[in-house]
C-alpha cells in the first residue's frame, strides 16, 4: 500500500543527524534560479556595500540640543587636533550662510556653568538642595501620557464641533483647531525632550546626593552633568544666549537676541528671565 512502517518515521520527533549516519553534499541536484556569475556579481556588490557604510553618527550629550541664534540650525560636533568644538550646521556648509562663530565643549561648559551660578545662587547658602529639588520636582512630573489624552481630547471635540457649527462660526473653529494642532506639536517636542534627559537628571541627581560642597559640584561637573539641568541652548555669541532649563523657564544672558525669525527656544509658558552675568 506504500505505508512507511519503520519506527523512526511513526513517532512524532525529530532526529538530527549528529554524525551517527554519514552525511552527503551534492551539488547542481537543483536548476540555479539565477546564473553563477550574476549571483558572484551581486555577492560582490554586497560586499563593497558592507565595506563602505559608514557607522551611525555618534550622540553627544548636546547634540541637538544647541541652536543657532542667527539662522535657527543645529550646532554639530566636530573634533579637531583631540578638541571636541560645536559649529552652526548651516555655516559648516559654507561660511558665507551664516554669522556664527564654532565654540569648543569647554567653551560650552563654561557658559552653562556660569548660567548655572545665576539661576542657583551660588554666591547664597542651600544651592546644592535647591538643584537636587529641582531635579526630583522633574522626575515627578515627566509622565506626559495624561498630558497627551487631555490634548488628544480638546482636539477631537473641536473637530466634532466643527462638524456641527454653522458656516459663521467654523472659520473661528478652524483657527482653534489649528492652534490646537500647533500646541499638540510644541508639547510634543518639549515632552520628548524631558523623557529623553531622564537620564541626564537620574545620573546627576544620584551624583549630587553625594556632594557636601559646591565647590566640589563645580569641580566634578562635566557637560553630562549639567545636561541634567541644561535642556537646550540658542547661542548668538559666547556671551549672548539663551538656556532652556529643565522646568521650561528661560534665562537670557548679555545681549541676546533671536535673528532667525522661528523663537527656537521659546516654552510653552514662556517663564522668560533676562540676566545680566557675564561669562569668565
Amino acid at each position: 500500500t506504500g505505508f512507511v512502517i519503520d519506527p523512526i518515521f511513526l513517532e512524532s520527533r525529530t532526529v538530527i543527524n549528529e554524525g551517527q549516519e554519514n552525511r552527503y553534499y551534492i551539488k547542481n541536484t537543483h536548476p540555479a534560479i539565477i546564473d553563477e556569475d550574476t549571483f558572484n556579481e551581486v555577492q560582490s556588490i554586497i560586499d563593497a556595500k558592507k565595506k563602505n557604510r559608514k557607522s551611525p553618527n555618534k550622540v553627544y550629550p548636546l547634540t541637538k540640543r544647541i541652536t543657532c541664534a542667527y539662522c535657527g540650525s543645529n550646532y554639530q560636533h566636530r573634533k579637531e587636533r583631540k578638541v571636541h568644538k560645536w559649529k552652526c550646521g548651516r555655516k559648516d556648509k559654507h561660511s558665507s550662510y551664516c554669522s556664527s562663530s564654532p565654540l569648543s565643549e569647554s567653551k560650552l561648559i563654561e557658559m552653562m556653568m556660569g548660567a548655572m551660578k545665576c539661576r542657583y545662587s551660588f554666591d547664597q547658602p542651600g544651592a546644592l538642595k535647591r538643584m537636587r529639588d529641582d531635579i526630583e520636582k522633574v522626575n515627578q512630573n515627566d509622565r506626559f501620557e495624561l498630558h497627551r489624552m487631555s490634548h488628544l481630547m480638546r482636539l477631537i471635540l473641536a473637530k466634532e464641533e466643527l462638524t456641527l457649527a454653522d458656516e459663521s462660526n467654523q472659520e473661528v473653529m478652524n483657527k482653534k483647531i489649528i492652534e490646537l494642532e500647533r500646541s499638540i506639536v510644541d508639547f510634543e517636542d518639549l515632552a520628548s525632550k524631558i523623557e529623553e534627559d531622564r537620564a541626564f537628571r537620574m545620573e546627576a541627581l544620584e551624583k549630587l546626593q553625594g556632594i557636601k560642597f559646591l565647590e566640589d559640584f563645580i569641580e566634578m561637573a562635566d557637560v553630562s552633568m549639567l545636561r541634567a539641568f541644561v535642556m537646550s541652548i540658542s547661542i548668538l555669541t559666547e556671551i549672548d544666549f539663551q538656556v532652556l532649563w529643565l522646568d521650561n523657564s528661560v534665562t537670557e544672558f548679555g545681549d541676546f537676541m533671536q535673528l532667525h525669525p522661528k523663537k527656537c527656544m521659546e516654552p510653552s509658558n514662556y517663564k522668560k528671565k533676562k540676566s545680566g552675568i557675564e561669562v569668565e
